[in-house]
């Protein structure tokens, strides 16, 4: 694992924190047990315990999967499990965890949601990692329209992750791929004006 990855890895998780808590204050407090689960899993991360950091997610999963759990609290433990499965390098658990994350967003959110194509880039870039081209072509071609359909062509995800995927290509030998890939992020040129911005 790389810093990088590290670092992208402890970002997403703190994401994933703020996000349950963004979620509405009335489903947080309805279930404290599993937001603690939550909150020790993202310390234990971010101090580099990962094993800690798993074995907390995964109460916080069981929490979320008893009767009367809160879907979206599902959402956010499996999609959880599937970053730090993905940083670990355990690639078949992660796998595992972003396919069913994607499902579960799209049951809870629509399949038209930009939130869904978080776990859809994520997959995508474990099978770049794994040089699984075929795999993550449509996933990329998903993950590109949908964030085009619904945040616009210049939004900061869509174009990070149009490098981050264009990289991953890049690095499998796919430069022809990668090249078309980067040249979604050409915007048409501004005409030139006669005054100086201020």
């Amino acid at each position: 694992m790389t810093i990088r990855g590290s670092v992208i890895g402890l970002f997403a998780l703190a994401l994933v924190v703020c996000a349950t808590r963004a979620s509405g204050a009335a489903s947080s407090a309805g279930d404290p047990a599993w937001q603690a689960y939550m909150d020790a899993a993202a310390l234990a991360d971010a101090e580099g315990r990962l094993e800690d950091a798993e074995s907390s997610l995964l109460e916080a999963l069981r929490e979320a999967e008893n009767p009367g759990g809160a879907r979206m609290h599902l959402a956010f433990s499996v999609e959880a499990l599937a970053e730090l499965y993905h940083r670990a390098g355990r690639r078949g658990e992660a796998e595992t965890f972003y396919l069913r994350s994607v499902e579960l967003w799209e049951e809870l959110l629509g399949p038209e949601q930009p939130r869904i194509g978080i776990p859809i880039h994520n997959l995508a870039v474990l099978n770049l990692e794994d040089c699984r081209v075929d795999e993550a072509l449509p996933l990329i071609a998903r993950v590109v329209e949908l964030w085009e359909r619904t945040l616009g062509t210049d939004h900061p995800d869509r174009v990070t992750a149009i490098r981050s995927e264009a990289n991953g290509l890049r690095s499998c030998g796919r430069d022809e791929e990668a090249t078309a890939l980067e040249n979604l992020l050409k915007l048409p040129a501004e005409p030139a004006t006669a005054t100086a911005p201020n």
